[in-house]
């Protein structure tokens, strides 16, 4: 009976002894895991701050651009009848599609960029579950088998393992869809580089069009004018001399009257002379002398006269002219 009761007693004992150094191991690898996950969170944290610090940056970078390139002084909105032609203007020339496809360029190169960003995180989540898997075989092997450790770290093993397959696939997800973005990227490249050549086709030919139609307005518009000034011209010049002739012809006319009656008045001083004349006897050679002096005389003053009158005339028509 005693002797039953001592073995009772060394059973029982070895079983605390058991239960005490399994929860020793426990406790143990309780802490080492808690350690690891600790190590884990503060080098993900590290990790997360500086990627945030970099992210902060280049977005601080990207703030001060855009502010830079924003004008300070915002303009006055144009009216509607300017934002339907200037709406006209881009359809005619494409400029529409070109903006549609530099959006479509802007979306494809942001979901490009997402991709690859949840791709780096996942990247490092999976470096860090394969240092974690190192640790962990490097204490498996240092461990036996019958050590209660060495089923812990198993499970750890497999929880890690299955947390790699799983950021794995999501990597080769991750893989495809960036590599679809990046041809979608390269597509709408290349339709924004065609759209933005044939913009720049069809307004060269818009250009060269419009070009074409204002010449032709001009020159015909200046053909209009430079024949109404002609006729303008015309009529000024058929008007002055109409004007010219018809004083001219005035002149004339009384130049005439004036020597008609310049004559008729010496032909009357003549024959007034003449009838004054007394005939005496007296020879007829001193007879003929005193006539042909007398008209010799009279001759002269007519014909004085008359080429005054020419002179006169023919400077009037110099004037005239």
């Amino acid at each position: 009976m005693g002797n039953k009761f001592r073995s009772l007693i060394t059973v029982l004992s070895s079983k605390i002894n058991k239960h005490q150094l399994l929860n020793d191991t426990t406790t143990k690898i309780n802490n080492v895991s808690e350690k690891a996950q600790e190590k884990l969170n503060d080098i993900q944290n590290t990790v997360a701050t500086k990627y945030n610090i970099f992210v902060k940056r280049v977005n601080d970078d990207i703030t001060l651009f855009q502010n830079s390139s924003i004008p300070q002084i915002q303009p006055s909105p144009l009216p509607k009848k300017v934002v339907k032609w200037w709406q006209w203007y881009q359809q005619l020339t494409g400029f529409d599609i070109v903006e549609l496809t530099k959006q479509q360029v802007v979306n494809a190169q942001n979901k490009l960029f997402e991709c690859q960003d949840k791709r780096r995180t996942m990247n490092r989540e999976l470096i860090l579950i394969n240092d974690k898997l190192k640790e962990i075989y490097s204490e498996l092997i240092q461990t036996k088998r019958d050590d209660p450790k060495y089923v812990q770290l198993t499970i750890v093993e497999n929880k890690n393992l299955q947390n790699q397959t799983k950021i794995v696939t999501q990597l080769n997800l991750l893989e495809k869809e960036e590599n679809c973005y990046f041809t979608l990227l390269a597509t709408s490249i290349k339709e924004y580089h065609d759209n933005q050549i044939l913009h720049n086709q069809r307004q060269k030919y818009i250009s060269l069009i419009a070009s074409a139609i204002t010449a032709i307005v001009s020159l015909i518009s200046s053909m209009i004018y430079s024949n109404r000034r002609i006729k303008n011209i015309q009529n000024v010049v058929f008007e002055t001399q109409q004007r010219n002739e018809n004083i001219f012809q005035d002149n004339i006319n009384s130049l005439q009257m004036n020597i008609n009656r310049y004559f008729s008045n010496i032909v009357k001083m003549v024959e007034n002379n003449n009838e004054r004349i007394v005939i005496k006897e007296v020879p007829t050679n001193v007879i003929n002398d005193a006539v042909n002096e007398t008209t010799y005389q009279t001759w002269k003053q007519v014909y004085i006269k008359l080429g005054l009158c020419v002179i006169s005339i023919y400077m009037i028509k110099l004037l005239i002219n």
